[in-house]
C-alpha cells in the first residue's frame, strides 16, 4: 500500500487521482526528508524537543527511508528519544531493526518499547533474547503479552524455558496466551514440579494457563482438582469454568465440599460458568447449604447467571434469614431482571430488618420505574437510615407525581445532607416536568 492509501484510503482510479497521488507522494517525500533531517540534528533545547517529535511522526508516515536515521537514534543519550525511535521501527516493521532493537533490551530505559516494537516486526530472531527479557520483572509482564502474540515462533523456546527456574513462570503464562496443544503436556509436568521447587504459589498460574488451551487440559485439570496444593485446586477450578466442559461438572460440585473456602469459591465459579442443568442444581443446593460462605458465593454466582430461570431461586434467597448479604445480592440482581414476578419480592425486601437489604430493594425498584405504589418510597424517605431515605429521594424525584412534594419537601429538612440535596434535586425535576 503507497503512502497516498494509507493517508486517504484507496479510491476509484482516474486521472484526477494519479495526479493527486503523484503531488501527495512528492509532499510526503519531502516532509519524511525534513524530518529525517530534523531527528539527525542536534542542537539547543527546542530542537532537543523537535527531535523527539520527529521520531514520532516518522513511525506514524511509516517510511522506510527512515528506519536507519531511527536506528541510530536508539543510541543516543535521551531516553525519551530512544524510547520513540523504538516505537517508530515498530510501527515501520523493516526487518533492519529486529538487531539493534534486541541489542536495545538490554537498555533499562528503553527495553519496554523494543519488546513490543520486536513484537509487531514479529521476526523469530527476537523469540530468545525476548525470553531472556523475562528476568526482568518490572518488565516482564510486556515481554509475556509480546511473546504470547508472536504464536507459532515462540512456542519451542518458550517449552524450553519452563526449564528454567527464573523464567519459568513467565514462560508458562507466555504459552497459555499462545494456546498451543504442544505445550499441554510440558505445562502439566512443571504443574506437577511446583510442589517439588517450593513454588506452590505459581501453581495457579500454571493451571490457569491450561485453562487456555482446551478440551485436551480438561482431563489434567479435573485430576489436579485433588491435589493437596489448595492454589492448583483454585487455578484447576477456574480454568475449567474457562473451557466449559460438561466434564468437569461433577468434579466441580465434589470440589462445593472443599475445606479451603477460596476452593470451594473457584469452584462455585466454575460451575456458574458452565451454567448447564446440573451445574445450576448444584449452585440452587448451595444456597441453602450451612455455610453462610457457600451461600454467599453460591449468590454471587447466581448473580451472573443472565437466565429468567433464576428468578425463582432468587426469589428464594430473599427468605435467607441468617445473612443479610445473600438477601441483598438477590434483590440487587432481581431489580435486573424485567419480569412481572419480581416486583412483589422486592417490595416485601423494602421492609427488610437490614438497612442494606432495604437499600437496595429502593434501588431496585427505581431501576425497573415502579411507580405504581408511591407509598413505598413515600415510605422509605421516612426510614431510619440516611441510605434508604437518600434513595427514595431520588426515586420519588423520578416519579414526578404531585403527591411526592409533600415528602420531599419535609426531607429538605433531613440532619443528613445528603437526604436533603437529593431531596432537592428531586424537587427541581418535578418543577422543571411541569413547566
Amino acid at each position: 500500500m503507497g503512502i497516498f492509501d494509507k493517508l486517504f484510503g484507496k479510491k476509484k482510479n482516474d486521472k484526477r487521482q494519479e495526479d493527486l497521488e503523484k503531488a501527495t507522494e512528492s509532499g510526503v517525500s519531502k516532509a519524511v526528508m525534513s524530518l529525517i533531517a530534523t531527528l539527525e540534528t542536534r542542537g539547543d533545547i527546542v530542537q532537543f524537543h523537535a527531535r523527539r517529535d520527529a521520531a514520532v511522526a516518522l513511525g506514524k508516515i511509516g517510511d522506510p527511508r527512515a528506519v536507519e536515521p531511527l536506528i541510530s537514534a536508539l543510541n543516543e543519550v535521551d531516553n525519551i528519544l530512544q524510547c520513540n525511535a523504538a516505537w517508530a521501527l515498530g510501527e515501520i516493521g523493516d526487518k533492519r531493526a529486529v538487531k539493534p532493537l534486541i541489542r536495545a533490551l538490554k537498555d533499562v530505559y528503553v527495553r519496554s518499547e523494543a519488546a513490543i516494537a520486536l513484537g509487531k516486526i514479529g521476526d523469530v530472531r527476537a523469540v530468545e533474547p525476548l525470553i531472556q527479557n523475562l528476568v526482568f520483572t518490572h518488565y516482564a509482564d510486556r515481554t509475556v503479552e509480546v511473546l504470547g502474540k508472536m504464536g507459532d515462533p515462540a512456542v519451542k523456546p518458550l517449552i524450553q524455558a519452563l526449564k528454567d527456574g527464573e523464567v519459568r513462570w513467565r514462560a508458562v503464562d507466555a504459552l497459555g496466551r499462545i494456546g498451543d496443544p504442544r505445550a499441554v503436556k510440558p505445562i502439566i509436568q512443571t504443574l506437577k514440579d511446583c510442589r517439588e521447587d517450593g513454588s506452590l504459589v505459581y501453581c495457579r498460574e500454571a493451571a490457569e494457563a491450561l485453562g487456555k488451551m482446551g478440551e485436551r487440559a480438561v482431563e489434567p485439570l479435573i485430576e489436579f482438582l485433588k491435589d493437596e496444593n489448595k492454589f492448583t485446586r483454585i487455578g484447576s477450578a477456574l480454568a475449567l469454568g474457562e473451557i466449559g466442559d460438561e466434564r468437569a461438572v461433577e468434579p466441580l460440585i465434589k470440589v462445593l465440599e472443599d475445606i479451603d473456602n477460596e476452593v470451594r469459591k473457584s469452584a462455585a465459579i466454575a460451575l456458574a460458568k458452565i451454567g448447564n442443568e446440573k451445574a445450576v442444581e448444584a449452585l440452587t443446593r448451595a444456597l441453602t447449604d450451612g455455610d453462610s460462605f457457600i451461600r454467599r458465593i453460591a449468590i454471587e454466582e447466581f448473580a451472573s447467571i443472565d437466565d429468567r430461570k433464576v428468578i425463582d431461586l432468587l426469589i428464594n434467597a430473599l427468605k435467607d434469614n441468617k445473612d443479610e448479604y445473600v438477601r441483598m445480592k438477590a434483590t440487587e440482581r432481581l431489580g435486573d431482571i424485567r419480569d412481572y414476578r419480581v416486583i412483589e419480592p422486592i417490595v416485601d425486601a423494602t421492609k427488610d430488618e437490614s438497612w442494606r437489604v432495604r437499600y437496595k430493594a429502593i434501588n431496585s425498584l427505581n431501576k425497573i420505574k415502579y411507580s405504581n405504589r408511591i407509598d413505598i418510597f413515600i415510605r422509605a424517605i421516612k426510614d431510619e437510615n440516611s441510605f434508604v431515605r437518600e434513595a427514595a429521594a431520588k426515586a420519588l424525584g423520578k416519579i414526578g407525581d404531585a403527591r411526592v412534594v409533600e415528602p420531599l419537601s419535609q426531607a429538605l429538612k433531613d440532619e443528613n445532607s445528603g437526604v436533603r440535596e437529593a431531596a432537592k434535586e428531586a424537587l427541581k425535576k418535578i418543577k422543571v416536568g411541569k413547566t
